[in-house]
């Protein structure tokens, strides 16, 4: 009887061939890869067994070099990876650092449609706000790192929310070029068109002209002859004249602009104040020194008053000051501010710090302008009077 070899039972839910074969976890090899196994086999001259065993070899081999392949695949798509995802660290470190140095140069803040531009979506900018390296001022500008930020900070994140061409303006612009010391509660920005105002700004329609908006400290604005223009509708004239004073020392305010500016916006509401702000301080303007000097001793020989000492050299504590006229034993000192000889802010400066000392060594001084002399002679000679009297009686 031939001999009957046992056979496992066959399972219906596994394939024939990974029931023959042990090793089931092996990939199966292809019919292309099977047949380069027959091919490349040899002529066995053995036993049938020795040609199975070959055939196996094969197969294994094949199946080793198909994992090997799919692995060298796996590889190359996990590197291709690793590049794709340092390249977007180092996109996003190359964002961050672009909105870092954009908000130094913007006093710590930045603009929405700034950060669209460097690549942020806005998403991006939402997820930032929500963490806290964002903080929103008003609509579409933010402060970079933390919510306070200087006043400079404050008036462009506002010049920011209000959109294209908008410019700080009016009070706001006033105190940014040094024409006034305080700025209203809300930020005012004029836009080229109108819009409704926001929450902490007061936003003004205009179509400005290239030659009516500047930049200072980085902030769009309107020139100083603009700003001028604006709040001569609203200030008062006393106002009007610090601010045009402060602008003049300053050297500020161009005198080419602010004629070419009248006469463009002829008939509109301020341009007839400002005119007049403008004709005072120009009054005695052309006059010189000596015709200065001449005004004011007409002025004493009119009222009567003793003469004055010219050009005295005053010894204040252990400085010696030149002042235009004196009357040492009352301590009454008069000064004329000519326009060319005070109209700079150095020389402003040293004025007033040289009236600072005489006061605090007893003299009481006083400063006249050409238009005080020509317009306003009675109450300036009552007022020397009542001074000189002063000092007569035994004041300081």
């Amino acid at each position: 009887m031939s001999e009957i070899r046992s056979v496992a039972p066959v399972r219906p839910d596994v394939p024939l061939q990974e029931h023959r074969h042990p090793d089931v976890l092996r990939p199966r090899a292809s019919a292309a890869e099977l047949a380069e196994a027959r091919t490349a086999a040899p002529d066995l001259a053995g036993p049938p067994t020795a040609r199975r065993d070959f055939a196996r070899a094969a197969r294994g081999n094949a199946r080793a070099g198909a994992v090997r392949a799919g692995t060298r695949r796996e590889g190359a798509a996990s590197t291709g990876e690793a590049e794709a995802g340092a390249d977007a660290r180092t996109r996003r470190v190359e964002v961050e650092r672009a909105v870092v140095e954009l908000a130094c140069r913007q006093h710590g803040v930045v603009g929405r449609s700034q950060l669209r531009a460097l690549g942020l979506a806005d998403d991006a900018i939402d997820h930032r706000l929500a963490v806290g390296r964002l903080h929103r001022l008003h609509r579409g500008a933010y402060a970079v790192g933390h919510p306070r930020v200087p006043r400079d900070g404050r008036w462009l994140a506002a010049v920011l929310a209000a959109g294209q061409g908008a410019v700080l303006s009016h009070r706001s612009a006033a105190v940014l070029w040094g024409l006034a010391d305080r700025d209203g509660k809300a930020v005012t920005v004029t836009v080229p068109a109108w819009r409704r105002d926001r929450p902490g700004l007061c936003l003004r329609s205009a179509a400005l002209p290239d030659d009516e908006v500047g930049v200072r400290a980085g902030i769009p604005v309107t020139t100083v002859a603009r700003t001028l223009l604006d709040l001569a509708r609203f200030e008062d004239a006393r106002t009007l004249r610090r601010m045009v004073h402060e602008a003049e020392v300053g050297a500020l305010l161009d005198d080419r602009a602010v004629g070419e500016l009248l006469d463009r916006h002829r008939g509109r509401a301020g341009t007839r104040a400002l005119a007049n702000v403008l004709a005072d301080r120009r009054l005695g303007a052309d006059r010189t020194r000596n015709e200065l000097e001449l005004a004011f001793l007409e002025l004493v020989v009119d009222g009567r008053l003793s003469p004055p000492r010219t050009n005295r050299m005053v010894r204040v504590g252990a400085s010696d000051i030149e002042v235009d006229f004196a009357w040492p034993e009352r301590s009454v000192a008069v000064e004329l501010d000519g326009h060319a000889t005070h109209s700079t802010r150095a020389k402003f400066e040293r004025d007033r710090r040289r009236d600072r000392l005489l006061q605090a060594h007893g003299w009481r001084t006083v400063r006249l302008t050409w238009r005080q002399l020509a317009t306003e002679r009675a109450t300036v000679l009552a007022d020397l009077r009542r001074l000189l009297e002063a000092g007569s009686d035994g004041a300081p």
